[in-house]
């Protein structure tokens, strides 16, 4: 499917379509490729493509119990379009909810949002030893992304490229302006209100980076564990700032920072159960301070799916991808 164009094993364009128990693997380049409004895709895999696992564009889509792994086996580009799933183009994905997704071992990025996608959830899901980042945020807005858990991959976690009005919240696991402004004047790229709050950010070799400048972005109610490297914290690509000088741009009073150092750090085995690589998150899950009321409060305001969330402790809950 790559000889011509861009596309998918399977390709469809339309509206109400229904994907279940389906499986796509080993296709030249895409597995799936889908357009239109209304989708839902299923209890389905997509895997060892030579491209992309899925890749596509529309609205109000639902994404359940879906797996993308090993894929862009051809080696593509990964800054391109390769990996587990990309949205992009005619803005992307929007109103859509992805929840129990799993983007495992890709050659690329896990899960890449690329131009103009908006409100969308990302919940429930698993993001480890992808080659690339394990969700990436490109040119975006309005996304929540909650209770999801990022190991294992070899760049950032989670990436929050030139997107506003977000909020990632109880995620186990930076967020950067660029400078990029769109020449045509159609949209406005400035990194602005962005929340990272109640987040659990362990062994990563920067904590936290936040744009420069800072603006009303906002970050709160985490914990950042590890070595120094770890719990490091960056404004912008250069200015690292000490825990004292973060605290008094008003970023994270209510954190707490976990000196933990490499030699205890758990190994991480990608042919083990997820749920044994972290048995050392939920041994320790029950020391964490609860998130303060208020913050507690001012989350559920701001995205009022997650009223249904009883647990104030920073990180993820029990989901069922993780056999807890």
């Amino acid at each position: 499917t790559t000889a011509t164009a861009r596309g998918g094993a399977v390709q469809i364009d339309g509206r109400n379509v229904r994907i279940e128990n389906l499986t796509i693997r080993r296709a030249d380049g895409a597995c799936l490729g889908l357009n239109g409004s209304n989708h839902q895709i299923i209890s389905s895999s997509f895997s060892e493509c030579g491209q992309l696992g899925i890749g596509g564009r529309g609205a109000g889509w639902r994404i359940d119990e879906v797996t993308v792994s090993r894929n862009n086996n051809r080696g593509f580009n990964k800054w391109w379009e390769a990996g587990g799933a990309k949205f992009v183009g005619d803005g992307g994905l929007s109103n859509a909810t992805i929840s129990r997704f799993r983007a495992i071992e890709n050659f690329g990025d896990g899960l890449w949002f690329d131009y103009k996608n908006h409100h969308n959830r990302v919940t429930d899901s698993l993001f480890a030893f992808n080659a690339g980042f394990g969700l990436h945020l490109e040119i975006c807005e309005a996304f929540l992304v909650d209770n999801n858990v990022m190991v294992g991959n070899r760049q950032r976690g989670i990436y929050l490229r030139q997107t506003s009005h977000s909020t990632i919240a109880f995620n186990l696991i930076a967020v950067i302006d660029e400078g990029q402004r769109d020449s045509r004047g159609e949209s406005a790229f400035p990194v602005r209100n962005n929340w990272v709050m109640g987040n659990v950010i362990a062994w990563n070799q920067i904590g936290l980076t936040m744009p420069e400048p800072l603006d009303d972005n906002r970050s709160d109610g985490n914990v950042l564990m590890g070595d120094s490297p770890a719990t490091s914290l960056r404004i912008g690509w250069i200015r690292t700032t000490t825990r004292a000088d973060w605290i008094a741009e008003s970023l994270d009073a209510n954190s707490e920072w976990v000196e933990l150092p490499k030699a205890q750090r758990p190994g991480i085995e990608p042919s083990l159960p997820i749920d044994r690589q972290l048995d050392w998150y939920w041994r320790m899950r029950h020391k964490l301070r609860a998130l303060p009321q208020a913050l507690l409060v001012a989350l559920k305001n701001r995205a009022s799916t997650l009223t249904s969330r009883t647990d104030p402790r920073p990180g993820p809950t029990t989901t069922q991808w993780s056999g807890h």
